[in-house]
């Protein structure tokens, strides 16, 4: 929306206690505004549809962080995903949505703007969003695997959000766990 401006409190772009470091990153490492796989080469609009393509699939499939909350994937199509969100096996009631569960949330990956998938935890005009940015054997992860990152973002004058942030956080990053909600997310 014109005008309203982005707000990523300081409680959510950081963890305390030595914990992971959660940011939302800036795109721009190429010209194309597309995020190329490390080696990948440029072979023009062709080839860069099928980076995007291959790359929304890294963060296909189930997903858990040490908290018990876990995260379903599913891909629509090379920019479109539906994510589902689970705390003790059971989908989170959005409050700030009508109380509607976290399942089946649109979320986009545009390359030209963010490297993250974006979930909208509300509508999408509403701006209130999941960030997941996927790492690749992820340093801050004790085993090195691949991972999801996570950050939260708003508009700046819709404090009224603030009180349900506890339903997300305290925030550490997601590490792939097939099988563990596979009749949920459709994967056996």
């Amino acid at each position: 929306m014109p005008g309203r401006k982005r707000d990523v409190p300081a409680a959510v772009t950081g963890l305390s206690g030595g914990r992971d470091s959660l940011t939302l990153r800036s795109s721009g490492t190429a010209s194309s505004g597309l995020c190329p796989l490390p080696g990948a080469p440029q072979l023009g609009h062709v080839m860069q549809a099928r980076q995007v393509e291959s790359y929304i699939n890294n963060y296909v499939g189930e997903w858990a962080d040490p908290y018990g909350r876990r995260l379903c994937i599913m891909k629509v199509n090379a920019t479109t995903a539906s994510v589902s969100l689970f705390a003790e096996n059971e989908p989170l009631a959005r409050p700030w949505y009508e109380s509607r569960p976290s399942t089946e949330m649109l979320a986009t990956y545009d390359p030209a703007h963010s490297p993250a998938l974006v979930v909208d935890l509300w509508t999408r005009d509403k701006g209130f969003e999941l960030h997941l940015n996927f790492e690749p054997a992820y340093e801050l992860d004790k085993e090195k695997r691949d991972s999801l990152t996570v950050a939260l973002s708003r508009f700046e004058e819709d404090h009224f959000l603030d009180v349900y942030y506890y339903l997300i956080q305290p925030f550490s990053h997601y590490v792939k766990t097939p099988g563990q909600l596979g009749a949920v997310c459709g994967v056996r």
